[in-house]
């Protein structure tokens, strides 16, 4: 509660002094996941597009030592939040580029109508999002923050549409790939290069995760697959720390970092309502659906949209024998789970049709 606290005051006066200090065109911002996060929209457009031109300086915003250490290693100027020069660059910044805070709080909580905010976004629209309902009335004219992003990605018309329809202006959306995405389209001639076959396993964050990453049915899953040919690997959400000391010993730092790397080489991916399907779509590898609690999900994480637009990726699996059967019938492989992903490409990943 108290850090909740100093995490307002510290973004109020920052927002306060953007209020006085002119901002510069020269100086662009990027963080993610609150400041803790890399490795996802934010790095990709700021690696892949981002050079420094003409004095121009790009400064990525973390709260975190390990993306410090990151951003160390990819020579990427970084600045903590809370240090005199991230206060400073908070100020002066007349450009913020975030991922998953539609708001700019992926650097700083509360960023001034004249500033150019940038969203690129981390998924598709589904799941529990609501509507934005920008301040009005005496709290609008006090509050002269941002309420909505200047520009904001989507993939897609039908994803483009559904923001649309929380509230997004529309003219505020920018049909484009995420940078991830493009540079995973990049790199996907690259994954023969692991000899081993290997299922990973990515299942999305979940409030009733109890029991559903314990060792035991880790191990089922681990035997099963083994016995089919393959190793197999979790690796949970990250905010499901409960889980992280059981499979983060089976990735190296980055790996654990990078979602990207690991969805490269991978030559089956195993997940549930998660929208890393429409990420390994690109790949046209097997999917496997392994969901044991899909109405409890529909339940705490579902909303009006597509929750079960996914499961028809691969085949839906709800226990470990069922898992188990349809590795040994290969069903995976079939011709029309190879069509149902054709059709959720063209839906959701239209410039990488080929």
């Amino acid at each position: 509660m108290l850090l909740k606290v100093f995490v307002f005051l510290y973004g109020g006066v920052i927002y306060l002094l953007q209020g006085v200090v002119r901002p510069s065109d020269k100086v662009s911002l990027f963080g993610e996941m609150d400041g803790y996060g890399f490795f996802d929209n934010s790095f990709y457009y700021l690696t892949l597009f981002g050079e420094s031109k003409n004095n121009h300086k790009n400064i990525w915003i973390t709260r975190s030592r390990a993306v410090k250490k990151y951003c160390k290693k990819y020579n990427i100027e970084c600045h903590y939040w809370l240090s005199l020069p991230g206060l400073y660059y908070c100020v002066r910044a007349r450009n913020f580029y975030v991922t998953h805070g539609y708001k700019g709080n992926d650097i700083t909580p509360f960023i001034r109508e004249d500033r150019v905010l940038t969203c690129f976004w981390h998924g598709v629209p589904f799941k529990s999002m609501h509507k934005w309902n920008p301040p009005r009335g005496l709290v609008k004219f006090l509050m002269r923050r941002k309420k909505f992003p200047d520009v904001f990605y989507c993939q897609s018309e039908y994803d483009r549409d559904i923001f649309v329809s929380l509230g997004l202006p529309s003219d505020s959306v920018l049909f484009r790939p995420y940078p991830r995405l493009y540079a995973q389209n990049l790199q996907k001639n690259d994954w023969g290069l692991i000899e081993k076959k290997y299922a990973l396993h990515l299942p999305t964050f979940r409030k009733r995760d109890e029991g559903f990453f314990s060792e035991s049915i880790t191990a089922a899953l681990h035997e099963e697959f083994k016995s089919s040919g393959y190793d197999y690997y979790l690796k949970c959400h990250p905010y499901h720390v409960n889980c992280h000391d059981m499979c983060r010993q089976n990735f190296t730092k980055e790996e654990w970092w990078d979602t990207n790397s690991l969805l490269l080489h991978a030559h089956i991916l195993i997940t549930d309502y998660s929208s890393v399907v429409i990420d390994f779509l690109i790949y046209n590898r097997p999917i496997i659906i392994y969901a044991p609690d899909i109405d409890e999900y529909e339940v705490d994480r579902g909303g009006k949209f597509h929750t079960r637009d996914f499961l028809c990726a691969g085949p839906l699996c709800r226990t470990v024998d069922e898992l188990n059967q349809c590795l040994v019938t290969r069903e995976f492989e079939s011709r029309k789970y190879k069509e149902n992903r054709r059709k959720l490409l063209d839906t959701y990943l239209p410039h990488y049709v080929e």
